[in-house]
C-alpha cells in the first residue's frame, strides 16, 4: 500500500491497553474513540499491544504478508507469554494467539487503512470530477444488512459513506468503486449499527474528539486519564479533545524494567483534608533532586474539585504523597512542554499506590494518583529521562 493518507492513518492511532472485552469496548469506548486507536480485547500488557500494533502496520503496508505476520506473531506470543496465549489453540477468537483472531487483527487493521487511502484517492478533485459517484459491491459470504446496499450508488458527498464505507464491520470484505451512473439520494434510508458495535470513517479519520455529551465529572475523568497516558500530546478545549502526536521514546524503547521492579515508597500519613486544603489554598513549594521549585497552589485543588467529592477527600488526605514523589521520585520524564515525577508507594486502606506530579511550562502543577501500579508504565515516556531513587539493582 503506498497511500500516503493510508500511512498518516497508521501513524496516527494511539496504541491502548484495555482488559475489555470486545462488547464492553463497543458499550463504553466512543466510536471515533476505537476508530483512531490500536488495541485487541482483553490486551491490557503493552509490550504485547505494542508488538501486535507493529507487525499489524508492517502488514497493512504490505511490508508483510497476512500469513508471514500470522507467524511472527504466534512465535513471538510462544516465546515472551508462555501459558498465557496458547498457539495450539487455533480456533477460539477468545485466545489471542489463534489463527481466526491473529487474522482478524491483521486483516481489519489493514482494510481500514487501504479503506483510508483508496477514499482520499477517489476525492481527489480531477477524480471526482470524472467520477462524482460512489458503486457499493457487497463481497462473497456477505451479511444481510450489507446485501441491502449492493449496485446501490450514492454521491462521493453522500453522508452514507460516513456509515457504509467498508469495512463497516469486522472481517466485512464490500468493496466501492468510482462510477459516473446515476445516484441516487441517501435521504430516508435507515441505517443500523452492526450489532458488534464497530464503526469506522474514512471521511474524517483524523478528527478529533466531541465529548459534549458527556456530564461534567465524566469530562474530568477523561482529562485526567488521557493526561496520565498522553500528557501534552492530548488537549480538551470547549469539551473537543485533540491530539497532537510527539515522537516520544517509552520506557520499553530505553530497555528500562517495568515499574512492578520498583521499590516501593513506605507511604507518608494521611493527611486531615481539611488542613492540605488549606495548604493547597496558602500555597506550598518543595524541591525536586536538581533543585527546581514545585509549586503546589490552588489551582491543584481546583482541578481535583472537577470529580466527585469522595475523589477529592481521598486526593486531599494524600497530599502528602504528592510532595514525596517531587523531593525523592524514581523517575522524572521530560516532554516537550512539561516534565513529571514518578513514584510508587505501599499500599494502605486509604492510600494510593503511586503518584504523577507534572509540572506545565507555566509552572502550574498537577496531581494525578494511581490505584494500580502497573498504570504507571502508561505514564512512563518522554523526550529525556532520569531516574533517581528506588530502582532495585539487577
Amino acid at each position: 500500500m503506498t497511500y500516503d493518507d493510508a500511512n498518516k492513518y497508521l501513524k496516527s492511532r494511539k496504541s491502548a491497553l484495555t482488559t475489555a472485552g470486545s462488547m464492553q469496548i463497543a458499550r463504553t469506548i466512543p466510536a471515533k474513540v476505537r476508530m483512531q486507536s490500536f488495541f485487541s480485547a482483553r490486551v491490557g500488557e503493552e509490550r504485547v499491544v505494542q508488538v501486535l500494533r507493529n507487525v499489524s502496520d508492517k502488514c497493512s503496508r504490505g511490508e508483510l504478508g497476512v500469513g508471514e505476520a500470522r507467524l511472527h506473531l504466534k512465535k513471538w506470543l510462544d516465546g515472551n507469554m508462555p501459558g498465557v496465549y496458547d498457539s495450539k489453540d487455533d480456533v477460539h477468537m477468545k485466545n489471542l494467539a489463534s489463527t481466526a483472531r491473529l487474522n482478524l487483527i491483521l486483516r481489519q487493521n489493514a482494510a481500514q487503512a487501504a479503506a483510508v487511502g483508496r477514499y482520499t484517492q477517489s476525492m481527489d478533485p480531477d477524480i471526482q470530477e470524472r467520477w462524482p459517484n460512489l458503486k457499493y459491491h457487497v463481497g462473497p459470504n456477505s451479511r444481510d444488512n450489507h446485501r441491502l446496499y449492493d449496485n446501490l450508488i450514492f454521491a462521493k458527498t453522500d453522508p452514507i459513506w460516513q456509515k457504509i464505507y467498508p469495512p463497516w464491520d469486522f472481517n466485512c470484505n464490500c468493496d466501492v468503486e468510482d462510477t459516473e451512473e446515476q445516484a441516487r439520494p441517501s435521504k430516508g434510508m435507515k441505517h443500523e449499527l452492526p450489532p458488534s458495535g464497530y464503526e469506522f470513517n474514512p471521511v474524517k479519520p483524523y478528527e478529533d474528539y466531541d465529548l459534549s455529551t458527556m456530564d461534567a465529572t465524566q469530562l474530568a475523568e477523561i482529562e485526567d486519564k488521557s493526561n496520565i497516558r498522553f500528557a501534552d500530546q492530548v488537549s480538551f478545549e470547549d469539551s473537543v479533545a485533540k491530539f497532537h502526536p510527539e515522537n516520544y521514546d517509552t520506557y520499553e524503547k530505553h530497555a528500562l524494567p517495568s515499574v512492578q521492579s520498583w521499590k516501593k515508597a513506605e507511604a507518608p500519613a494521611l493527611v486531615l483534608p481539611e488542613t492540605a486544603e488549606k495548604r493547597l489554598t496558602a500555597g506550598f513549594s518543595v524541591a525536586a533532586p536538581d533543585g527546581q521549585k514545585v509549586v503546589f497552589s490552588k489551582a491543584i485543588l481546583d482541578h481535583w474539585k472537577r470529580r466527585p467529592k469522595s475523589y477529592v477527600t481521598a486526593n486531599l488526605g494524600c497530599l502528602d504523597y504528592a510532595a514525596q514523589t517531587v523531593v525523592s521520585p524514581t523517575e522524572e520524564w521530560t516532554l516537550a512542554t512539561s516534565r513529571r515525577y514518578l513514584k510508587i508507594f505501599e499500599k494502605t486502606a486509604a492510600g494510593y499506590d503511586g503518584c504523577i506530579v507534572t509540572v506545565l511550562k507555566n509552572g502550574d502543577t498537577e496531581v494525578f494518583f494511581l490505584n494500580q501500579i502497573t498504570d504507571m508504565d502508561l505514564a512512563r515516556f518522554g523526550a529525556k529521562y532520569k531516574i533517581y531513587y528506588g530502582v532495585k539493582e539487577s
